[in-house]
């Protein structure tokens, strides 16, 4: 009899796990999970279940007006984050730990923080109000990609020699040292306050 409601119990656990729904308050954001494509809401219920978060490997979020990003941490297996044209000023992936690249363009972003996700190997920002990104944990970046980030100020390179490419245009950022990253193949970097570049070791 003990063993019995053992397994009830267990089985309980299992089907509510299954079926337990992912909090999502942004309107906006719930309807661009519904809609996405390819589909994340794979048994049509209109809700994002714990297990089709993540089942999800990427997302995409082009101009849907999203403010709040509350229930992205449940998609803890995603590689890939593309997000444009959204009203979000803030976003937390620091429970994506699988992340290997992330595009962020054209946001209200006022920070982000990657400290968390150290597979990152491209990271791609265009168009947001940050001022300070740290990179010293992301220790597999091959690439960085910093366009228009005008109020841009601090940038902090990998911690290893893994970038490979390195863009930036239009920030305030006044000093630079890439002396250490000898793997670096592509350095293009204009419309900045840095009045001298030491490229010797390249």
């Amino acid at each position: 009899m003990t063993r019995l409601l053992f397994l009830c119990a267990c089985l309980c656990v299992t089907l509510t796990s299954f079926s337990q729904i992912v909090n999502i308050p942004d309107a906006n954001f719930k309807d661009a999970l519904l809609n996405h494509d390819p589909v994340i809401d794979t048994n049509n219920d209109g809700e994002i279940q714990v297990s089709e978060a993540e089942a999800t490997s990427e997302l995409v979020l082009f101009s849907t007006n999203i403010v709040n990003t509350t229930g992205l941490e449940s998609f803890i297996n995603l590689t890939s984050l593309n997000t444009k044209f959204n009203d979000f000023t803030s976003i937390d992936i620091s429970e994506l730990i699988n992340l290997t690249t992330v595009i962020f363009y054209d946001l209200e972003l006022n920070s982000l923080s990657f400290t968390s996700n150290t597979l990152l190997e491209l990271i791609s920002i265009r168009n947001t109000n940050v001022t300070t990104l740290d990179c010293y944990q992301n220790t597999a970046l091959e690439n960085i990609n910093l366009i228009q980030t005008f109020d841009l100020n601090n940038l902090t390179l990998p911690n290893s020699n893994s970038l490979e490419v390195l863009r930036m245009n239009t920030n305030l950022i006044t000093n630079l040292d890439i002396s250490n990253y000898t793997n670096l193949r592509i350095v293009d970097i204009n419309r900045t306050d840095i009045s001298t570049l030491n490229t010797s070791s390249l």
